[in-house]
């Protein structure tokens, strides 16, 4: 996937119907991955590669990597830490959901509503 826009994507969504065709892209865009793109594209790529193992081929777990090195690059992406906190809760992982929705909410970007209501969430699973 060479344009990780979101044109691009529902382009991608439109043609791959399948599990196997999913496959086929995931595996398509891992090879891209490391291909010389500006930081903002290659973690819209890896967002997007997320966002396809959890909602196309239902792998909350293999999408974690790629959250992983969004946030390895920009520790307070919004969107990754929003994946990460997705995958946790739906694994029930409660201690790792609790400290990412933290993180999140000490995020510079975080407004002050969504902090609070993060800080509440924490809480009440640290509880």
């Amino acid at each position: 996937m060479q344009d990780p826009t979101p044109a691009a994507a529902l382009e991608v969504e439109r043609h791959a119907k399948s599990g196997a065709s999913w496959e086929d892209v995931l595996s398509t865009a891992t090879e891209s991955e490391g291909d010389e793109r500006p930081a903002p594209a290659q973690q819209a790529l890896l967002l997007q590669m997320a966002r396809w193992y959890e909602t196309k081929l239902a792998r909350p777990d293999l999408a974690l990597p790629y959250y992983s090195k969004v946030l390895a690059d920009n520790p307070t992406h919004d969107g990754a830490l929003d994946g990460v906190a997705n995958v946790y809760r739906k694994a029930q992982q409660w201690n790792e959901l609790a400290s990412a929705l933290l993180v999140r909410a000490d995020a510079p970007q975080t407004g002050a509503s969504l902090a609070r209501d993060l800080r509440v969430e924490a809480a009440e699973l640290l509880e």
